[in-house]
């Protein structure tokens, strides 16, 4: 038996409006009329609508007082005073008048869904110089998560990630759509809204008329997509402002892409160090040159911080052509030792 939420009404109008309503929190519930079905769900399903004809005999049936009950009233009886003293008598937690409250209630519904699946791993991903290729890593990442996965773009000016995913002309929101969020999202919506690479849902910058990302915006998006479970890549930019930071502080890994030629790793000092002062773990990964540079291990020196894997120069990568990196086996060198760091404590993190 599903442990669904549990809706008690007799009136069949008001049924339909909150079927509606759940089936836009693409949440399914059991709808009883206070039968004896009925009884041994009171206790057990994550949350119960009372519909507002049933006020008056649920406290005759005797079932135990418990949370998570929610009153459903329908706005022609939003005003009657034996609603709300109906509510008071059976410790209801809140009153929602359909149909004003169906979005409250939507999310409500929503929430039990997110709260079912365990919260996402967030790793961010900066490059230390310009072109270090932090964009290319984050997609691979992205593309080597076991299960479900989510890209964000933060870098309002780096020409939109779905360009790079071979998702340009794919319906679904970008940033300019999203960036007067403020607020609570539903995960589940936010990830059916946006377009997808296979397992991986990306939200990406317009590569036209692009737009500023607010602090109040990412933090909603960013905190969605890690409600959602399964794995979640932020791509951040250079500039290290208010989305880099606020991305480093939910993060379990910060990644930063650091060249192994002395130019580039003074470039990427500043980088490694304003995302060591938000992140709780940061790791570098090399990236090797068409020369002989630095040694991975003088690179950790350097920076004061582990080097977690070596990417080998390639011609792919210098093009930016993450489809042909997506079928060679050299990326795996790159892409599982990173990913392997989330399952492991914070004090195990090693020079590789």
């Amino acid at each position: 038996m599903r442990n669904l939420p549990l809706v008690l009404t007799t009136d069949d109008l008001l049924l339909d409006e909150i079927l509606r309503v759940a089936a836009v929190a693409g949440t399914d519930v059991f709808a009883s009329d206070l039968g004896t079905d009925s009884a041994s769900r009171w206790t057990t399903s994550p949350l119960v609508l009372v519909g507002d004809d049933a006020l008056e005999r649920l406290p005759l049936l005797g079932w135990p007082r418990r949370s998570g009950v929610l009153v459903v009233a329908s706005e022609r009886r939003s005003d009657d005073a034996r609603v709300w003293r109906g509510a008071v008598t059976i410790g209801a937690e809140h009153v929602v008048v359909l149909p004003e409250g169906e979005r409250w209630l939507a999310d409500r519904l929503a929430d039990l869904q997110e709260a079912a699946a365990s919260p996402a791993h967030l790793v961010t991903v900066s490059p230390g110089r310009g072109g270090a290729g932090a964009s290319t890593l984050a997609i691979l990442l992205a593309r080597a998560a076991r299960g479900e996965a989510v890209l964000i773009d933060l870098d309002p000016l780096g020409g939109g990630l779905d360009a790079r995913t071979d998702l340009r002309d794919a319906a679904g929101l970008r940033w300019p759509d999203l960036a007067a969020v403020t607020g609570r999202l539903s995960a589940s919506a936010l990830r059916g809204a946006l377009p997808r690479d296979g397992h991986v849902a990306v939200v990406s910058a317009a590569d036209i008329d692009p737009v500023p990302l607010s602090a109040e915006a990412c933090f909603s998006v960013v905190d969605a997509a890690i409600r959602g479970g399964g794995l979640v890549v932020a791509d951040t930019p250079r500039d290290m402002g208010p989305a880099s930071r606020l991305a480093w502080a939910r993060s379990d890994l910060a990644v930063v892409v650091v060249p192994d030629d002395p130019p580039g790793i003074l470039a990427s000092r500043a980088m490694v160090r304003a995302a060591s002062d938000s992140a709780a773990r940061i790791a570098v990964v090399v990236r090797r040159g068409q020369r002989p540079g630095l040694h991975p291990d003088d690179v950790a020196d350097e920076l004061g911080v582990p080097v977690v894997s070596t990417w080998r120069h390639d011609r792919a990568l210098a093009r930016g052509d993450t489809a042909d990196l997506l079928h060679a086996r050299a990326h795996r060198s790159i892409t599982v030792p990173v990913l392997a760091l989330l399952d492991r404590p914070a004090s195990e993190s090693r020079v590789a």
